[in-house]
């Protein structure tokens, strides 16, 4: 019989099919409107790019690699070049819906709206955007998928890619996608988590001494709870989410703290190459009444896209970002996000 044919964009070698792709999100952004030390700023960015690596051993097991340029976060930094998945996955195992993923594994929560929204390259998952859950972590995950859906149970280090593990606790996950009817799929779990610290720019504690004064601590969370939940439809020329979680967080030292976050999207189909894409929304991570709405976020983007034989997108689009109190800030851009 004649000789299976190489993936597109890869290539076989001693019964192994290798496949390659590759990703850059590239942008420039003019400031219209906001405080003072923002209106006029203008910049061009590349924000990504990184290169996928899978391998397809047999009809059960693969693997991906997926080594990721990040542009810096401060002045006076460079491009940082880091590790944003490696994982083995085995699929069907013992010819049932049984599968295992273990390495650097992209975690359910941000991984499912990412893939539903379509659109990272203007914006991230508001859990992920906030530093709530990362976009992938080190540990292990055992699922069972049924056809119309899938169970699987994660642990992983709680920290993400980004940083190492720093503590004794891990995050355990619980996640189901469930197909309820034709175009319309529900994902949900519960990510529970002890002794939660690491890097993260969400998961440092503020804790108040005698006097009423605040302080942050820069050690973990002692317990913390996520359920995230988001419904998605896809059918015909419309695509469109509602993306919400709830957050709590506990210290010994203090209160115990929740938040909320809550998004939706629609993007509609004009033609077979052209979307709208368009997003609200809004992360609060304190809903005590206290603190009113200084701490709340919201953030909108309309655009525009035009994709060009499936390889480039054009998407001029306006955002706007409010961050408690502070003016909104404006601003348009033209971002391209190219695939090979």
């Amino acid at each position: 019989p004649a000789a299976a044919p190489a993936p597109a964009g890869g290539f076989k070698a001693k019964g192994v099919e290798w496949k390659f792709s590759a990703v850059t999100y590239f942008n420039y952004g003019y400031t219209f409107a906001g405080e003072d030390a923002v209106k006029k700023q203008n910049a061009f960015s590349l924000d990504r790019a990184y290169v996928n690596i899978e391998p397809t051993i047999d009809e059960h097991w693969s693997a991906r690699i997926t080594p990721d340029l990040a542009k810096p976060d401060a002045a006076g930094k460079n491009y940082t070049l880091r590790l944003k998945f490696a994982y083995v996955d085995g699929k069907k195992l013992g010819g049932t819906g049984v599968g295992v993923r273990a390495g650097m594994l992209p975690t359910p929560a941000t991984d499912a709206h990412d893939k539903a929204w379509g659109f990272r390259v203007l914006t991230r998952p508001t859990l992920d955007q906030f530093g709530v859950t990362p976009t992938s972590d080190l540990g292990a995950s055992v699922g069972y998928n049924w056809g119309s859906g899938e169970l699987r149970l994660f642990l992983t280090n709680g920290e993400g890619y980004e940083y190492i593990e720093t503590t004794l606790g891990k995050d355990a996950t619980i996640y189901l996608t469930q197909e309820l009817t034709t175009g319309l799929n529900l994902h949900t779990g519960a990510i529970y988590g002890t002794w939660i610290g690491g890097g993260s720019k969400f998961w440092h504690p503020t804790v108040k001494d005698s006097t009423g004064a605040e302080s942050k601590l820069n050690s973990h969370y002692d317990q913390r709870l996520i359920v995230p939940l988001l419904l998605t439809w896809d059918q015909g020329s419309l695509r469109a989410g509602l993306d919400t979680a709830l957050i709590r967080r506990q210290h010994e030292d203090g209160d115990a703290i929740t938040g909320l976050s809550a998004a939706l999207f629609v993007v509609p189909k004009i033609g077979e190459n052209m979307e709208i894409p368009v997003r609200i929304a809004r992360f609060d991570p304190n809903t005590d009444s206290k603190t009113g709405k200084d701490d709340e976020s919201i953030n909108a983007v309309v655009g525009y896209a035009y994709n060009f034989a499936g390889m480039l997108k054009l998407i001029p689009n306006v955002q706007i970002d409010k961050k408690g109190k502070d003016k909104a800030t404006v601003t348009g851009f033209v971002h391209l996000e190219g695939k090979l």
